[in-house]
Order: structure tokens, then C-alpha cells, then sequence
């Protein structure tokens, strides 16, 4: 495994972060780098709930082929923030093939506020029709995104996940169950000066998925918190290094 071998997926979520502020009901960017024969479906959106406020927005989006479907599950605007900050309580969670796990709660809450723009289909809904018609998906995801994509995972059949900045989503049973379904072309590629995917911090979480590592810095950024975001960021450091120097 090596960084070459994520080139596309990184520059397709870079492309997707540069429409995410364009908000809800913008089209998809018609130049996304998809592989052949993929078609853009629908866009992604989240609800956030927090009190008695509730903000929806973009987060990723769904393409098609005649095979295959191909998910991209980004961050929000605020998710360095927000993992940063979450508790990382474990909640018990069901899939669809009957095993339970634990997960953590804040990204279980994610998965569940996610639905297609468009039709409205809760995407929870959208992967158990997957999982029931047996159709290949793979999943690709950055950051929070990329927690969420090990969720909806464990939904699919025999899913082929690309992540990116993974944060820790589920314990070990989360884990062996994602493991032995994905296919051997899954990975998870990480930034080993990004703290993220050690979030969180209780010794119930466990990465998974083969790791492909590299490490970049930047001793220019002084200030702590600019430095934590570069580290983490897929346009500044995730997306240079699978192309690798120019």
C-alpha cells in the first residue's frame, strides 16, 4: 500500500470541500474527478441539533455506475472543533447484518442526521437498501467524514473504504466486524503529526483498516492551533502528500 494508491480519492474530497460553503441545493461541481463510468446522484447534507437550534448543511454526495455505488463523506466546516471537544462517550449501536457494537456517540448522532438532498431518503435507509440488493459500495472519507464512513461500513456488504484522518469510531468488535468485511484494497491514510486519529482518547476506541503513513510538518506555523489544523487539513498536507513533490 502506498500514497499513490489514494491519489484520486484525496483529490475528489478536495474538490468537494471547495463546494461544501455554496450551500444547501448547489449543484455538484461538474469536474469532479470520478473514476469511469461514474455518474454524480445525489449531494449529502447533515442536520446538526444542538438545544432547540437546528442547521442543516452539505457534507458529501453519492455517485453511481452500472456496478457500483461511490460515497464521499467529508468534514464540516467546524470539525477540527468538534472532534477536538467530543466527549467520546460509547453508545451501543445495531447494523444490518445483525451484529452490535460500540460506537462513539457523536458520530453515531452524525450518521444517523444524514440524508439525500433531494429525495430526503435517510442515507442510514440508502445503505440498508445497499446492504439488502448485495451492491458493491465504496466508501471514501475525510476526518469526521471518515468516521462516519467506518458506520456506514459496517451497514454495507463488502464495502472498499478510502479514509483519511480517521478518528477512532467504534470498539474492537466495531472494528473486527469492519476488518473482516472490507475489501483488501481498503486503507487509511494518516498524517503521523495529525492528532486526530487518536481521538478520542478512551481505551475503549481502536483504529482499524491497514495504516498508510507519512509526515509532514510545518515549522513556519507558530501558533499551536494553526499548526493542529495544517497537520490535519486535506487541501494543505492530506491531498500534496499522495501526489508527492511537484
Amino acid at each position: 500500500m502506498n500514497l499513490a494508491q489514494f491519489q484520486w480519492q484525496a483529490a475528489l474530497i478536495a474538490k468537494l470541500y471547495s463546494w461544501l460553503p455554496q450551500g444547501l441545493g448547489a449543484l455538484l461541481p461538474a469536474d469532479l474527478p470520478l473514476p469511469a463510468g461514474y455518474r454524480p446522484l445525489f449531494p449529502l447534507i447533515v442536520t446538526d441539533r444542538v438545544l432547540w437550534f437546528k442547521e442543516t448543511s452539505n457534507i458529501g454526495m453519492i455517485a453511481t455506475s452500472d456496478k457500483a455505488d461511490l460515497i464521499v463523506i467529508c468534514g464540516t466546516h467546524d470539525t477540527l472543533e468538534w472532534i477536538e471537544d467530543c466527549i467520546g462517550n460509547p453508545r451501543s449501536w445495531s447494523f444490518a447484518d445483525g451484529t452490535t457494537a460500540n460506537v462513539e456517540t457523536g458520530f453515531a448522532q452524525v450518521y444517523s442526521e444524514m440524508s439525500l438532498w433531494g429525495p430526503g431518503t435517510p442515507f442510514t435507509g440508502y445503505m440498508d437498501v445497499l446492504f439488502k440488493g448485495g451492491r458493491p459500495v465504496h466508501l471514501i472519507g475525510h476526518s469526521l467524514g471518515s468516521a462516519v464512513a467506518q458506520l456506514a461500513g459496517n451497514d454495507a456488504l463488502c464495502p472498499r473504504l478510502s479514509l483519511f484522518a480517521s478518528p477512532k469510531a467504534g470498539d474492537r468488535f466495531f472494528n473486527a466486524n469492519l476488518t473482516k468485511k472490507a475489501t483488501v484494497d481498503s486503507g487509511h491514510v494518516r498524517n503521523l503529526k495529525d492528532v486526530v486519529p487518536d481521538l478520542p482518547p478512551l481505551p475503549i476506541y481502536e483504529n482499524t483498516l491497514p495504516l498508510c503513513t507519512f509526515e509532514m510538518d510545518y515549522p513556519e506555523i507558530l501558533d499551536p492551533k494553526a499548526r493542529l489544523s495544517a497537520c490535519h487539513s486535506m487541501e494543505e498536507t492530506y491531498l500534496p502528500a499522495c501526489y508527492g513533490p511537484a
